[in-house]
């Protein structure tokens, strides 16, 4: 509005970007400035350290993770994206599966798996159950890097719900997470993001190893796409 009305004025709040090029400050001016069509003066600072952003503007408003998923250039599904990043993160740092991470290491996880997008793009289609998405594209993320032809196979037919036969284990899986969503016991409900995550990589693991199963044991795992086994569980 006030660019609209010409009351902007030139003041020490400026534009920054940090030592990577992103933009980490002004985002909303910038924005206002496209929308309007109008110019204003700024004084304009660069290569910032990363660790700035998360201190800029906090006296206002703290940053949320959509902030932070939008200053890495994601320009869809931004929950999803930092949800399946941070588990990435926390998978290559050894970190507890619950641990919340610092802003720094939202950014950085946005980083280092910005090419993340199409496996949230194909776990977003998974529609039958409310299914942590993250999950399921981490799983996809990380079976792709290992045989990308099978993953993609395997997670096609986890998501269409393609008649796979019988002790298939993407049948297996998808039918243990329909029964449990549906039931008032949900076995997926607490720690579940971890038993869906052993779940769908034992399911990949299995298919790339061409193991049939009729059931997936999950107390006690804690399996990862290549994490293979010689015989079923």
């Amino acid at each position: 509005d006030h660019m609209r009305n010409g009351t902007f004025l030139y003041t020490n709040v400026g534009i920054g970007f940090d030592e990577d090029g992103w933009l980490c400050d002004g985002q909303t001016r910038l924005t206002a400035s496209l929308e309007t069509g109008l110019s204003f003066i700024a004084d304009v600072s660069f290569d910032l350290p990363r660790e700035a952003f998360s201190y800029i503007d906090s006296y206002a408003s703290a940053r949320t993770n959509a902030d932070f998923a939008y200053m890495s250039g994601v320009t869809e599904y931004a929950p999803t994206t930092v949800a399946t990043v941070s588990v990435l993160y926390r998978k290559e740092r050894s970190l507890h599966h619950t641990q919340k991470l610092s802003p720094n290491q939202v950014l950085e996880a946005l980083q280092v798996y910005k090419d993340v997008g199409a496996s949230i793009k194909l776990a977003r289609r998974f529609k039958m159950v409310r299914a942590p998405k993250a999950i399921i594209a981490a799983v996809h993320y990380l079976a792709s890097k290992i045989d990308k032809a099978v993953a993609d196979k395997t997670f096609e037919d986890f998501i269409s719900g393609a008649n796979t036969g019988v002790d298939d284990p993407v049948l297996v899986a998808r039918e243990r997470l329909r029964r449990a969503y549906q039931s008032p016991g949900n076995e997926f409900r607490g720690a579940g993001d971890k038993r869906v995550r052993i779940m769908l990589s034992r399911m990949f693991n299995y298919r790339h190893q061409g193991i049939k199963t009729s059931k997936f044991l999950l107390d006690g795992g804690d399996d990862w796409p290549g994490d293979y086994v010689k015989k079923t569980r």
